[in-house]
């Protein structure tokens, strides 16, 4: 894949919506041709068959034609940039200064110098509340040339600041280098095959940087240590590493009493990341001790954050009891979820809730109440900000949901439509398994509907 599907393949609906209304006032033969290629990009129209897609732009497909097909690829990715660039100046804080910036130094060069202090002010102020030490490295180098020109500024002033600013940069820079050297180790090392510990490697890498010791004695630096490997291990799918990192991250944390007002999300959050690590590792037990804690410290400094983190508190509550076979407690915590306005006012929350009670209806050998269920979900409006991956398996459970409850005329009628919905998902070789699932489930609901003994 090249660098314009790579592009075009990234956008949001409403980045392709903005390039369109901007390509569509142009009415050049060039220009229309743009969309058209635009859209054949992204339909996966042409796919290994470029030439189709010259010949029906062009009708040709000579040498010559070919240079134009690739000027007009160029053409498109420069608009797509133009687009972003104007798309997300305006919405977009950490990249406000930097356009704040060009206008001053446009301004400079066409002398008009008044004009040109006023963005750098302007760029300052959102550099400075955004703590974008190095970007205001380059407002305080645009100062010093607006100083050799015919206007009034108070350089000595500005110097300061820059000196300053200086500082937070080198410590900024230091901090940016621990923190790549630690990610690159750790993608380099196999958890799940090797002996190797995340503690061990930690305490190596902090002794080869020991430049960066702000790093990892100051209380952020640690908070975006434990972001930085959190992360990686959950990605690698290394939970007993994690879980024994989270246990001596909250451990040194409490220990040396860094824990305080300012940082009681993080807090939570390293609780969380903990109790969902010993789910992943199947220590049930281990995990609802920690919810215990978890509820306690969600309600310490009069309840800060409690609602940002009580539907992850609920949602792991439920799993965790699911495991344990407590499904009494189980459908006593999701009713809890559902009884709460303030979870009920975010959709998806709603809609995650409405769909365990659906798993729990199913495990206490209730499909028919669980088909029911699974119904009323995708009625909801939180159901329309689904992942598509996550629609797809609603739609697989609701068919085993059927299968078991009988009602194999559900399935008759409903594949073919769920599977062309799912059609581009299950293109992809990620979902192999899925697709022979649905072929599998098709074979015996036919068997199932005709009287034969089927067996999952």
């Amino acid at each position: 894949m090249d660098i314009l599907e790579n592009v075009i393949f990234s956008l949001t609906s409403d980045e392709v919506r903005r390039f369109k209304i901007l390509s569509n006032r142009f009415k050049a033969d060039d220009e229309k041709k743009l969309i058209v290629l635009f859209d054949a990009i992204r339909s996966e129209k042409y796919v290994g068959e470029e030439h189709l897609i010259v010949e029906d732009l062009y009708q040709s497909n000579s040498p010559q034609t070919r240079n134009r097909y690739y000027r007009l690829r160029n053409k498109l990715l420069e608009n797509i940039e133009k687009s972003l660039v104007f798309y997300h100046f305006k919405y977009k804080d950490s990249i406000h200064a930097y356009y704040d910036i060009q206008l001053a130094i446009m301004f400079r060069e066409r002398g008009t110098y008044q004009l040109a202090l006023y963005f750098l002010k302007k760029a300052e102020r959102k550099a400075r509340d955004l703590d974008q030490f190095n970007i205001l490295e380059q407002i305080y180098q645009e100062y010093t040339q607006l100083a050799i020109k015919d206007i009034e500024i108070n350089i000595e002033e500005i110097l300061d600041r820059r000196k300053a600013n200086l500082e937070k940069v080198q410590i900024q820079r230091r901090n940016t280098e621990a923190i790549a050297l630690i990610t690159q180790k750790l993608k380099k090392s196999n958890f799940s095959k090797e002996k190797a510990s995340v503690l061990d490697l930690l305490e190596k890498t902090r002794k080869h940087i020991e430049k960066s010791a702000e790093i990892f004695h100051s209380t952020e630096g640690k908070i975006q240590i434990f972001r930085t490997i959190s992360t990686l291990l959950h990605q690698k799918d290394a939970f007993k590493q994690l879980v024994d990192y989270t246990r001596k991250t909250i451990g040194e944390f409490e220990e040396q009493k860094l824990f305080n007002n300012d940082n009681h999300a993080e807090r939570l959050m390293m609780r969380l990341w903990l109790v969902n690590s010993l789910f992943k590792v199947r220590r049930f037990k281990e995990a609802e001790e920690e919810l215990k804690v978890f509820e306690k410290e969600m309600g310490l400094y009069r309840r800060q954050n409690y609602f940002t983190y009580l539907f992850h508190f609920l949602n792991t509550k439920i799993n965790v009891a699911k495991c344990l076979g407590d499904l009494k407690a189980a459908e006593k915590f999701i009713a809890e979820g559902l009884a709460t306005k303030e979870l009920r006012a975010d959709p998806s929350h709603e809609t995650f809730l409405t769909r365990s009670l659906a798993d729990l209806q199913f495990l206490q050998g209730a499909p028919d109440a669980a088909a029911k269920t699974i119904a009323s979900i995708k009625q909801l409006s939180g159901y329309r900000l689904l992942d598509p991956n996550a629609k797809m398996y609603l739609d697989i459970f609701e068919m085993v949901v059927h299968f078991e409850a009988g009602d194999y005329s559900f399935i008759t009628d409903n594949i073919k439509a769920i599977k062309k919905a799912n059609k581009a998902l299950l293109k992809s070789a990620l979902n192999e398994r899925v697709l022979f699932f649905f072929e599998l489930i098709e074979k015996m609901n036919k068997a199932a509907s005709t009287g034969k003994q089927v067996h999952l």
